[in-house]
């Protein structure tokens, strides 16, 4: 399998799949109400329930930073 992303995601894959974690990578969560957007992307999903973001310098910028607080909280009232 190959995994695209940055050097730490990969990392991150790599050893959730070494260590035969039930993962899901860049799943799509469905959303309602967060910027018109029917599904939240995270980079992976551990066990059906853990949402595992890994974020590099393009989520430094003040707009991204804004869309990842709602996202998160969208996720959040989802039990996420």
């Amino acid at each position: 399998m190959v995994e695209f992303g940055t050097e730490a995601e990969e990392a991150l894959g790599y050893q959730l799949r070494t260590s035969e974690i039930r993962h899901g990578r860049e799943v799509k969560i469905p959303l309602i109400g967060l910027k018109g957007l029917n599904y939240a992307k995270v980079d992976f999903l551990i066990d059906g329930w853990l949402v595992v973001e890994v974020d590099g310098p393009s989520h430094e910028d003040r707009e991204q930073r804004r869309f990842d607080r709602e996202k998160d909280t969208a996720l959040r009232q989802l039990k996420y």
